[in-house]
This record gives structure tokens, sequence and C-alpha cells, in this order.
């Protein structure tokens, strides 16, 4: 990508956020496979500009933004990991069956450490992905992943675990 490019790419993705910062008031926003967009290998590529003067602004919009990766070190400091206020890790459960259980933090990251500073105790979530939710007419958060192999969404336990 030229430096001409690049130019023409931000001045435009500022005059979008200037006109519609009303698309983004009060919502969610969701970046599944937040490497794609916020990969620290490629920290010039136009999505990771564009996610990155997204997530300066965040705090004025009153906009959530939820990133999912595997792995912190993959994701660009500059754009992205320096906004982040809160880290959550998912395990499957080993006591409770088909259950995750999400450890949630509230801090900031620090770029000199390369990692997430704590501020408050961490407190943790269960999620049933087997349990029917009325907000899903009745179906259960396993019946949103379409795939033919559904073993893969639930935990290898051992046998000698007793759920009762």
């Amino acid at each position: 990508m030229g430096k001409d490019e690049a130019d023409y790419f931000e001045n435009h993705t500022q005059e979008w956020l200037d006109k519609n910062e009303t698309l983004f008031k009060n919502a969610i926003l969701y970046l599944s496979e937040l490497k794609r967009y916020c990969y620290n290998r490629n920290p010039m590529s136009r999505m990771n500009k564009f996610i990155g003067s997204l997530c300066d602004i965040h705090g004025h919009l009153d906009l959530l933004v939820l990133g999912t990766h595997i792995d912190h070190r993959e994701i660009d400091f500059k754009t992205y990991l320096k906004n982040v206020t809160t880290w959550a890790n998912c395990k499957w459960s080993l006591t409770k069956r088909n259950n995750t259980v999400v450890t949630i933090r509230r801090g900031s990251y620090i770029s000199e450490m390369g990692s997430f500073d704590v501020a408050l105790k961490p407190f943790r979530y269960w999620v049933d992905g087997a349990m029917p939710r009325s907000f899903l007419d009745g179906q259960r958060a396993y019946d949103l992943y379409n795939t033919k192999n559904p073993v893969n969404l639930r935990p290898v336990l051992p046998k000698e675990i007793d759920y009762e």
C-alpha cells in the first residue's frame, strides 16, 4: 500500500467517523477473530487503522467493543490493546457439565510489561451452553453453532469425575 493510498484511507476513515458518530452511539461492536483486524505484524492494514481510530473514541460514543482472540501477543498494542479495560478468560468447567467458566478481570494493559494489570478482584461467571434460553426462542447456546460435529463443542472430561 502506497503512502497516497494510506493517506486517502486515513482521511476518509476520519471523515466517516466524524459524520457518522451516531451510528455507533450506545452500541456493541463484536470482533470475532480479533487477530484478523488488529494483527500486530500488520499495523498499517486498513482494518487495523480503522478499528484503532474507532477504539480511540469509543468512550465518547458509549460504544462497547468486544474482541475475541486466542493469544494477546498477536494483537497490536497501539491500535487495540492500549484501550482494553476488561479481560475475560474462558475455560471449560471441570466440575459442571456443559459449562464454561469465565474469569472477568478489570484493569488496563501495560505495554512495558506486556501484561494486563488487574485493578479489582476478578470474579467468575458460569455459562451453561446446554440450557434453553428464552431470548433464543427456547434454543440452547450450543444450537447457535452450525457444525456437523457437535462433540467439538463439549469439553473433554475424564471419566472419573462424577457430575451428580
